[in-house]
């Protein structure tokens, strides 16, 4: 009865569906992953190998580029979805990646959210060439791939409803001043969208933020005034935001937004809008930002955003006090 249990989350059902898949169609390797365009690689959520010969290997988590890959060429209409034969078809035979592996025979079927969006892809690779019977179970295959996506898709509404119970409990977790989260809030709510994210390859950004001058303000014109002067960066800081984005005072002057779903160029946009706000607001504020990748994790990608923060503001002292 325990194998009747439904699935706890999308990575098992992913896997499992790969596993069913090779036992009727036998292949080297199976695999489920995501595209990132913006960063030009593709990464596993679910992978599995079945043949020791076959080089090629990729575990769940791992990313490579895609730009010279078989799944690229379909996904592109430049291919067939199916290959008993990779030799036979000539978008595909002379790839660096079929002739470095030996690939003998391709399957690939796309994965689209439900708004139509390209996703990823369900794809097999093997070195051998297989029955031209494989392309009459096609719909079966396309049909697990809306299968993998519906999972994928409810997954991701759960997620959700589990963020509106989080908000609640974090209520004792916010700065007084500001409303926003404080460092413990910041911290347990980032420990739980790093798991998310890298289970459904969902890509995020850390900025790290420090005003220049706010300890001189209120030195200068009291605590009353420093206070309206966080209280104006925060609300520049809530304009805009994505509503799963994370934002926190992390100490008296410092603050981290976490940027959900953010490729490198919805990145470099926020930063750029962040600034303009900045100025428009006459905030003085020094910024740093990361986007986390497969090769870092949270902490680094937290701490690389604050080093570039800190260079900024180390070079914007040494441009207003020249030797």
């Amino acid at each position: 009865m325990h194998n009747l249990i439904p699935y706890s989350n999308f990575v098992d059902f992913a896997k499992n569906s790969l596993q069913i898949l090779n036992t009727y169609h036998p292949f080297g390797f199976w695999m489920v992953f995501r595209v990132n365009q913006q960063d030009n690689d593709l990464i596993a959520l679910a992978s599995e190998k079945y043949r020791n010969e076959l080089e090629f290997k990729l575990e769940s988590g791992d990313s490579i580029s895609w730009s010279n890959t078989i799944c690229k060429k379909m996904m592109q209409n430049e291919g067939p979805n199916i290959a008993h034969d990779i030799s036979l078809v000539d978008s595909y035979k002379d790839l660096a990646m079929v002739k470095k592996y030996n690939i003998a025979s391709y399957i690939g079927i796309p994965l689209y959210t439900s708004n139509g969006d390209m996703f990823g892809a369900l794809c097999a690779i093997d070195i051998e060439t297989k029955s031209e019977s494989l392309y009459e179970y096609e719909s079966t295959l396309r049909l697990m791939s809306r299968s993998i996506m519906t999972a994928y898709q409810q997954e991701v509404q759960l997620i959700q409803t589990r963020r509106l119970y989080e908000k609640t409990r974090l209520l004792a977790e916010k700065d007084e001043l500001t409303g926003l989260y404080n460092d413990k809030g910041w911290q347990w709510s980032l420990e739980i969208e790093e798991s998310r994210c890298k289970n459904l390859g969902t890509p995020y950004a850390i900025v790290v933020l420090e005003m220049d001058n706010l300890k001189h303000f209120s030195s200068e014109l009291g605590v009353d005034a420093g206070n309206k002067y966080l209280l104006k960066l925060t609300r520049v800081l809530n304009e805009g935001r994505n509503e799963n984005d994370i934002i926190a005072r992390l100490g008296s002057d410092q603050f981290g937004i976490f940027l959900y779903d953010s490729q490198k160029e919805d990145t470099l946009k926020t930063t750029v809008q962040l600034r303009d706000s900045f100025a428009k607001n006459n905030l003085l504020v020094s910024i740093g930002s990361c986007q986390r990748n497969t090769r870092r994790d949270l902490n680094e990608t937290i701490e690389l955003a604050k080093k570039r923060m800190t260079i900024e503001k180390t070079e914007k002292r040494s441009e207003s006090n020249p030797i």
